[in-house]
């Protein structure tokens, strides 16, 4: 199945995730959807993505998501597809608008081999990497204002700090890019 999704070969994958779900086989290795992110092949991901356990957040050794792996290509398409799902924030009425209200922290980083939890996009969304970040702290380093609003509008709240102190806010300024929060 790696080499499926590293290769993007569709059938293949459709064949051996038919043959995991006869066998109750179990989840998909979320290190599958990061081969299908990494190499950019993004039918591979949407048929990964509808499979039991196949979550978005789930990290590699050095705490990298496929969310993580998206933005650092740039990959404004993958991006989306990555952050499409049930409202992530949860919002309520407030004078008649919904409004989003506030969330807990994310996750501290996962350990080395953890696999994905049973979460919300949310969850999913605010993995980080070794050194605290989330997608939305490397997509702001970046400048890359596409990315960075498409995690906000996924509920990504820009207040989250790094492991160093450091919010959404902070890096786009030392990036020199404030437009991008």
């Amino acid at each position: 199945l790696h080499a499926a999704a590293r290769e993007g070969d569709l059938g293949l994958a459709r064949t051996l995730l038919t043959k995991l779900a006869k066998s109750g086989g179990g989840a998909v290795p979320a290190s599958v959807l990061q081969l299908a992110v990494a190499h950019g092949h993004r039918a591979m991901a949407q048929l990964l993505l509808k499979e039991p356990g196949c979550g978005r957040g789930a990290a590699d050794a050095r705490g990298m998501t496929a969310v993580h792996s998206a933005v650092s290509q740039r990959d404004v398409s993958m991006v989306r597809l990555l952050t499409r799902g049930p409202s992530a924030a949860p919002t309520r009425a407030v004078h008649g608008q919904q409004r989003t209200v506030a969330l807990r922290p994310p996750p501290p980083p996962a350990a080395a081999g953890e696999g994905a939890s049973e979460g919300t996009l949310m969850d999913e969304l605010c993995g980080r990497n070794q050194l605290g970040w989330c997608a939305l702290h490397s997509a702001a380093f970046r400048g890359d204002e596409v990315c960075v609003r498409l995690l906000l509008d996924a509920g990504m709240p820009p207040d989250w700090p790094t492991a160093d102190g450091c919010t959404a806010l902070h890096l786009c300024r030392e990036a020199g890019d404030v437009e991008a929060i």
